[in-house]
């Protein structure tokens, strides 16, 4: 994947739909902005023009965190690089992410895992993606086009019925999940920390 600048991708996911061939990946961020994205697969075959996420130091002198701009420094504990300004949505030459949450999570979130879609599992829910510390659920309902689509956080209930704050609940404390499709289709979610993989599925009301 042709890109300015070195990201963390976690995973890829391939989606076929009335869109097209894309890829989802989850892109973790330093100290600003987690990020869901969406790219064409014939977009990124095509070599003439490069998708450029904003990552790296632009030929505008800012680099790019979500729909941020970021400007110098070491990426230092919630604190550095500081976000120096917003950038428009859309904005021309930069492919902005389809979604976004920050990093002020009370659990101390710091980093997107996911995502899955399933359309055997979800109905509003688009894609499912989660925090690998903190273990906490979030989604978002609009198309994969949108961009700064509205980002959920999902409630999670057990095979019981019980309620549970996050997927930490399952693992005894930090879950570190990974998200993936069974043979099925259905959507799932490994749970490093035991080793433990549960099918998830959208409930309604």
């Amino acid at each position: 994947m042709a890109a300015q600048g070195i990201r963390n991708v976690q995973h890829l996911e391939y989606v076929a739909g009335s869109e097209g061939r894309i890829l989802a990946f989850a892109d973790i961020g330093g100290v600003t902005a987690e990020e869901i994205n969406y790219v064409g697969v014939a977009d990124l075959v095509d070599t003439s023009v490069i998708e450029n996420f904003g990552w790296g130091r632009n030929a505008d002198g800012n680099a790019r965190e979500g729909t941020f701009y970021i400007g110098p420094g070491l990426p230092i504990w919630f604190e550095e690089p500081p976000v120096i300004g917003f950038a428009p949505i859309p904005e021309p030459g930069f492919i902005q992410p389809h979604a976004q949450y920050g990093r002020n999570d009370p659990n101390g979130g710091v980093a997107v895992s996911g995502p899955v879609t399933s359309v055997e599992s979800l109905d509003t829910i688009t894609e499912l993606f989660s925090d690998l510390a903190s273990g906490i659920l979030y989604g978002t309902t609009m198309q994969r086009s949108d961009i700064a689509s509205t980002v959920f956080k999902l409630n999670l209930v057990d095979a019981e019925g019980g309620v549970l704050e996050s997927l930490q609940d399952l693992a005894g404390g930090r879950a570190d999940p990974r998200f993936f499709r069974f043979p099925d289709g259905t959507a799932g979610v490994l749970l490093e920390a035991t080793g433990t993989f549960y099918r998830l599925t959208e409930l309604s009301n």
